[in-house]
């Protein structure tokens, strides 16, 4: 999802149709993997399993401070 300008602070999502995904540590944990088996039998939602969750929420909040920073310098209106 990239920010576009149609009017003033607004966020128009340019993209398809967005798939609920999820990422949960602990994997080779039975709970976890039936919980990922029932995720993949319901269709639609992507869950991934990690055995770092640690790193994986870094690189996430990396990216989400990265991408703010971006559009706040793009369009410094959305500032106030």
């Amino acid at each position: 999802m990239f920010p576009t300008s149609r009017a003033a602070r607004m966020v128009v999502h340019a993209g398809g149709v967005a798939r609920p995904r999820f990422t949960l540590g602990g994997r080779n944990d039975t709970m976890i993997e039936a919980l990922r088996d029932a995720c993949i039998r319901a269709g639609g939602i992507d869950l991934q399993t990690v055995e770092n969750i640690d790193q994986v929420l870094w690189i996430k909040f990396v990216t989400v401070c990265a991408t703010a920073s971006a559009s706040l310098r793009l369009f410094p209106d959305f500032q106030n």
